[in-house]
This record gives C-alpha cells, structure tokens and sequence, in this order.
C-alpha cells in the first residue's frame, strides 16, 4: 500500500492555499496548511508529519546524492577540457563558411 506523501505549506492566503492543494493533490501528495510560522511548527513537530529514516534508505535517494555529489567535480572537468575544442570548431567552421561565401562573391 502506498502512502501519499505530505507537504507543509504556510500561507495566510486561501486562494493561494486552494491552488497549492489543486496541484499537490493531482500529484499525488497531501497538502497541510497552516497560517501561521507557530501553527508550522506545532505541524511538523507532529508524529504524522514527520518521514521514517527507512524510507530514505528503500529509495536510495541519499546514496544517489552521494554518488551526484563525488562525480560533480568530474563531469565538470570534462566540461572545462572539452570548451576549447568546441571553440576550435566553431571558429573553424565559422572561417570555413567565410571563405565559400568570398568565393562566391568574387
């Protein structure tokens, strides 16, 4: 069984809470609203509000953003190493271009 997932939204405005429960809801979570920042608090303290570790650990979200997290300095190299060679073939191809077109006009 699946439980929806809940959401905790503080806003003093109906229409904007309305809304916020319209799309939330289509998505397959639970709105919580409350009006005040106490109100949020009192709310998240909740038991119901509250996520069990183990369900971080069923997703792998965490060893995910781990894993994200150690490779981003990599994939971020290959970016830097591979921006002159890029660079190169444009302005290659961008002189290339020029000269068919003089040689056209000439």
């Amino acid at each position: 069984m699946r439980t929806k997932l809940q959401t905790l939204v503080t806003n003093e405005n109906a229409v904007v809470d309305r809304n916020f429960d319209r799309i939330l809801s289509d998505k397959g979570y639970e709105l919580v609203t409350t009006l005040s920042g106490e109100q949020a608090l009192n709310a998240g303290n909740d038991a119901e509000m509250q996520v069990p570790a183990t369900r971080l650990a069923k997703t792998g979200l965490f060893a995910k953003n781990v894993a994200l997290f150690l490779v981003s300095p990599f994939i971020a190299l290959g970016y830097v190493v591979a921006l002159p060679f890029v660079g190169f073939y444009m302005f290659g191809k961008l002189m290339i271009e020029a000269q068919q077109k003089r040689q056209l006009n000439s």
